[in-house]
């Protein structure tokens, strides 16, 4: 314990903010030693890890985040008898650098402020009397951590060698009564991690974390004027880093839109998915959180909606896309989307906006949960399906082996602007999709609505196309796919 109880001492034990005014830091840009400095978002941080015992922090580089948990921490041993922290790093060079920060913070204390170190190694601290310590651990293969900790810290999570095995730590530390702090820039490179489920599950309240973001432009001093600057640092390929090690939005910061994205980026192309994502708007009608309306119909206009089936029991989506035809674009007029409507409810709900709609063409995948939705409509009586040969034998669109063609396709049409989408979900679905060496692939997850879209272009962009007439067809205007009215 301090060699006294001064007041000082007293003081900072109930108050971090007292504490932290104490603390200096070695500027590593400017080689001097720094009074630590109380940033607003940062003390959001410390009430939120304060009031909650799980937290789990999405982060800009250089917001001030590692100098925080080594405050944070350094408070908590040398205030609270027995506390012992659990520091995981992604790599050993990374944990060793953080403990020899947080000793030379200690070092710079008032006297007043000190307890003896019983022990102090690369990767152990201990403080004499209080039995306090932090154990610095990396990411590797089976750790074998059982103990229990107060606080086990994850830091920069999403570039973890062995994410899996380091949540063994989190989870016997929280199992035990501990709490965790999960703090992490985005690797973009790594798709769907346990990172990034962890903090969209916050997000959506189906897990314990409390989920906080920090920006680029958290941290004093940045503005958009300097932001602009760091297209010297980050060039050609490596533009893609400045997103994902700057991003400025919680959203920004999730979507993996970088260099190794699908659907276009350049303007010189065409059509970005940025300008994409800022043109969209809310709808003009909202029905009950399914049924989503962009235009009103318009008689004497052509239209098409495209269905991409689930189950509809809390899993993947039901996906309805209509579009309006105009010349040679079409547009956004609808969506129905929603992961609580079975088959049936999702074909009464195609039924109606399509009879809305003037009764055009729908297109429904062919799967089978498609095909449960195609017999509904067909019970319905709706009689402007699409099938795939021209004696309406093979009913409903099979996408089989032409998935990345289809998505070639929507994307030109995106980036040319023969389609327009304002709703915003979808083209956040487009924002996950990626080149890997497996193909074109969405990293998210759900591609429900991308899909939707795909089948409404290649089923769409020929219609109002008449069909030549051969021995084939039972009328001169007989088709392939559009019910005896146009060429697909």
């Amino acid at each position: 314990m301090p060699v006294a109880q001064t007041n000082l001492y007293v003081e900072c034990c109930v108050s971090f903010h007292t504490f932290s005014s104490y603390c200096k830091l070695k500027d590593e840009d400017a080689k001097e030693i720094i009074q630590y400095q109380r940033w607003p978002r940062v003390d959001d941080l410390f009430e939120l890890c304060e009031n909650n015992r799980f937290v789990i922090v999405l982060k800009a580089k250089q917001a001030g985040i590692s100098y925080f948990t080594i405050a944070y921490a350094l408070w908590k041993m040398l205030t609270v008898p027995i506390f012992t922290i659990a520091y995981i790093s992604a790599s050993k060079k990374a944990g060793i650098k953080w403990l020899k920060k947080l000793k030379l913070m200690y070092d710079m204390l008032p006297d007043e402020l000190k307890v003896p170190i019983k022990e102090y190694n690369q990767t152990y601290l201990e403080f004499d009397g209080l039995l306090s310590s932090v154990s610095i651990f990396s990411s590797i293969r089976q750790p074998g951590l059982g103990d229990h900790f107060s606080l086990a810290i994850d830091d920069e999570y999403d570039f973890h060698r062995f994410p899996d095995d380091d949540w063994a730590t989190i989870e016997a530390t929280t199992n035990m009564g501990g709490s965790a702090i999960i703090l992490s820039t985005r690797n973009k490179k790594a798709g769907n991690t346990r990172f990034y489920t962890t903090y969209v599950k916050a997000k959506e309240g189906e897990n314990e974390f409390k989920p906080f973001f920090i920006s680029c432009f958290d941290r004093p001093g940045r503005d958009e004027e300097w932001y602009a600057t760091l297209d010297k640092k980050y060039k050609g390929e490596e533009s893609w880093r400045k997103m994902e090690n700057y991003p400025r939005t919680e959203e920004e910061a999730l979507s993996p839109l970088t260099g190794l994205a699908f659907f276009n980026q350049d303007t010189a192309v065409g059509i970005t998915l940025q300008q994409l994502a800022d043109s969209c708007v809310e709808p003009i009608e909202n029905r009950g959180d399914v049924t989503f309306i962009y235009k009103k119909y318009v008689p004497g206009r052509m239209y098409v909606l495209a269905a991409d089936c689930a189950v509809g029991q809390g899993g993947d989506y039901q996906a309805g896309t209509l579009w309006e035809k105009s010349g040679a674009t079409l547009d956004l007029a609808a969506v129905i989307h929603s992961k609580n409507i079975m088959t049936d409810a999702f074909a009464v709900e195609i039924e109606r906006l399509a009879v809305e709609y003037g009764k055009h063409l729908v297109a429904v995948e062919a799967n089978s949960y498609g095909e449960s939705v195609i017999s509904k409509l067909e019970q319905l009586e709706y009689g402007n399906l699409f099938y795939r040969d021209r004696k309406h034998n093979k009913r409903g669109f099979f996408t089989g082996n032409q998935k990345e063609q289809m998505l070639r396709e929507l994307g030109i049409a995106f980036a040319k602007g023969d389609m327009s989408c304002r709703f915003k979900p979808l083209i956040n679905e487009m924002l996950y999709f990626q080149r890997t060496s497996a193909g074109i692939r969405c990293v998210k997850g759900h591609d429900d609505l991308v899909m939707s879209a795909a089948i409404a272009w290649t089923v769409g962009k020929d219609l109002f196309k008449p069909l030549e007439w051969d021995a084939d067809t039972t009328s001169p205007l007989a088709t392939i796919s559009t019910g005896g009215m146009f060429a697909v």
